[in-house]
């Protein structure tokens, strides 16, 4: 997945992906024109947010308005964390490691009840 197509999927203006790789919309700006070139740590955290995002994408479907709201809900996991503040603050990669031991799991324990319940296939009591 390109950077771009992750940032649709993620739903990342432009400021917090560039705090997601570790570099100021200016230098995303020049990157993407092509006028410089990332470093190598730049890189490899482009890969981690393109990793996430193929992860969640797999998971909710692109550009679903389930993914956008579980980005923005806070997690039991991530220690009261949004996944789009770990993502936002460069901890792609932790998010990563999470969505890859437990998938759809941490979308059900973080979905309201009603939508948990049908997830399973039960009724709602």
């Amino acid at each position: 997945m390109r950077l771009e197509t992750a940032r649709t999927v993620l739903n990342l203006p432009y400021d917090a992906l560039a705090a997601a790789l570790g570099t100021h919309p200016t230098t995303l700006h020049r990157w993407r024109r092509g006028e410089s070139s990332p470093s190598r740590p730049a890189v490899t955290r482009m890969a981690e947010v393109t990793a996430v995002a193929d992860a969640l994408a797999r998971i909710y479907g692109p550009a679903s308005s389930t993914l956008v709201g579980w980005l923005d809900t806070p997690h039991p996991l991530f220690s009261g964390e949004s996944p789009r503040a770990l993502l936002v603050s460069g901890r792609a990669s932790f998010l990563h490691a999470a969505l890859a031991i437990h998938g759809r799991a941490l979308h059900r324990e973080s979905a309201p009840i009603g939508a948990a319940t049908r997830a399973r296939g039960e009724t709602a009591p």
